[in-house]
């Protein structure tokens, strides 16, 4: 499964690319459950979108960019998703940074900048 963010289409909060593919991939499945599956993520989950994968059961997560070099473009809850995992009851093995030169360029972007001019959440 594969989604964008649309936090600011959506005019939801919680519309986090992470957040949506789990949902697809659950709807797909008819299963709550994404035990057996791998997320991959161009950035670290946040803690909303880590905990999610928690709660679904994903197995594992790899991510490109990090919540650092995220939040250089836009604001983030700088938790890392290893500590997520970590202050947890449930188990996930997170990957990354990988390729995170490539994925830092992406927030950089002409259509990621735009997006992160629709949220405003740094100034």
């Amino acid at each position: 499964m594969r989604a964008e963010n649309q936090v600011g289409p959506e005019h939801d909060p919680s519309a986090h690319a992470e957040v949506r593919t789990m949902r697809l991939a659950c709807a797909k499945l008819k299963s709550a459950s994404l035990k057996g599956y791998t997320l991959y993520t161009t950035c670290e989950p946040c803690p909303m979108c880590m905990s999610d994968a928690l709660w679904a059961g994903v197995d594992r997560v790899v991510y490109g960019a990090s919540i650092e070099d995220a939040n250089k473009y836009c604001n983030q809850i700088r938790i890392s998703a290893r500590e997520v995992v970590e202050r947890g009851d449930m188990k996930c093995v997170v990957d990354g940074p990988l390729e995170e030169t490539k994925c830092v360029a992406l927030f950089t972007d002409p259509r990621m900048l735009k997006a992160m001019a629709a949220w405003r959440t740094k100034s």
